[in-house]
């Protein structure tokens, strides 16, 4: 059963289908095969306190690994078995973890000559390294991926103070997830922010934009009430001539007046496209108050104009619709006169003749 944070104790060594090579500061002897068969062997020298009954145990620590050798008497008396064991830290935050990889070996002293063999793990095949005992250090010497030889020290320590040594990492990783964490958070709340301001920027210049369509709205308007009152001029100028011979001129003016009402179901159109730009701009101001609300709940800062064009959006509906009704006033006068024109001429003899009542017209705005 393990301990710690990776660490398992002596009497067992683990048995790892996989190590990753030793420490990045210093690497595990392996025989390295290269091209053209050419077999570059290294030799590791440890230095050890002899004479300990007990488990040997060897620790070197920093802030981003641990090394921990350990071994004790096998079963036999004469020889020893132990575990090398390096745990070091992967990844980036807030991902980082801490990698903990081991493998066993059996091995013999003889003096102040240690025979390790390695099997496994991260040497593929029996590996046989070569130690020297003395004092209570231990020295590993390597040649490293360069050709050079790279040294690396290990003090006689306890499975203690290697699980404590892992716990340091742990909370060392945990600490820096956490920062980092929160840096990306802060981050992804400034940039949120940034796009909130943005899209309501883009909002506010629709909600102008749009606002502005009201005067195309109502220069069209105005021109066919225009067209209204002219053509009522022609009503006018028709029914000056009288009732003509068999009433020809009434169905004349009468005519004239259907002219009229078309130009009123005109309006009528123009009135049924300013009620959807009227729609479109309440929609842009429920869309910005959307925006704005977003932007209080997170925090930020509510861009300049955006009251100003509310106020400027709920002003302009109020004015076109006053306008608007103004027109429409005018549009339904124009067409009830010009129908009171035709249908006091269709009396008498002619009476029956006339063109009826006004069809199309206007009611107003609300």
């Amino acid at each position: 059963m393990s301990t710690g944070y990776g660490y398992v104790p002596p009497e067992r060594p683990p048995q790892y289908g996989h190590v990753p090579s030793w420490p990045r500061r210093h690497k595990i002897p392996i025989i390295l095969v290269a091209a053209g068969a050419l077999v570059i062997v290294v030799i590791v020298v440890a230095v050890v306190r002899a004479g300990s009954s007990g488990p040997s145990v060897f620790l070197a620590a920093n802030s981003s690994e641990v090394e921990f050798i350990q071994w004790q008497p096998d079963s036999s008396g004469s020889g020893i078995q132990g575990t090398i064991a390096y745990d070091d830290i992967t990844g980036t935050a807030p991902s980082e973890t801490v990698s903990v990889a081991s493998v066993p070996f059996t091995g013999t002293i003889n003096g102040s000559m240690v025979t390790l063999n390695v099997n496994g793990g991260f040497l593929v095949g029996m590996r046989t390294l070569n130690a020297t005992l003395n004092g209570g250090s231990l020295s590993l010497s390597f040649i490293g991926s360069s050709g050079s030889i790279q040294t690396s020290t290990l003090t006689q320590s306890s499975t203690s103070a290697y699980n404590a040594a892992v716990a340091a990492l742990h909370k060392r990783v945990t600490r820096a997830n956490v920062l980092a964490a929160q840096v990306q958070a802060q981050a992804a709340q400034q940039q949120q922010r940034a796009q909130d301001q943005q899209t309501a920027q883009n909002d506010i210049a629709t909600l102008r934009q749009d606002t502005g369509s009201f005067s195309g709205d109502l220069s069209t308007m105005a021109n066919d009430v225009k067209q209204a009152s002219k053509d009522l001029g022609i009503v006018q100028a028709d029914a000056a001539k009288g009732r003509g011979s068999y009433c020809d001129n009434v169905y004349t003016v009468g005519d004239d007046t259907y002219t009229v009402d078309d130009d009123t179901a005109t309006v009528g159109d123009d009135v049924y496209t300013m009620t959807g730009d009227f729609q479109t701009v309440h929609q842009d101001m429920a869309t910005v108050n959307g925006d704005l609300q977003t932007i209080a709940n997170d925090g930020g800062v509510v861009p300049q104009g955006a009251s100003s064009a509310l106020s400027a959006a709920h002003a302009a509906i109020k004015q076109a619709k006053a306008t608007a009704n103004g027109y429409i006033d005018q549009v339904d006068a124009t067409d009830n006169q010009a129908f009171t024109i035709a249908s006091g001429m269709a009396t008498g003899s002619c009476s029956g003749q006339g063109p009826g009542s006004p069809g199309s017209l206007v009611p107003h705005i609300h």
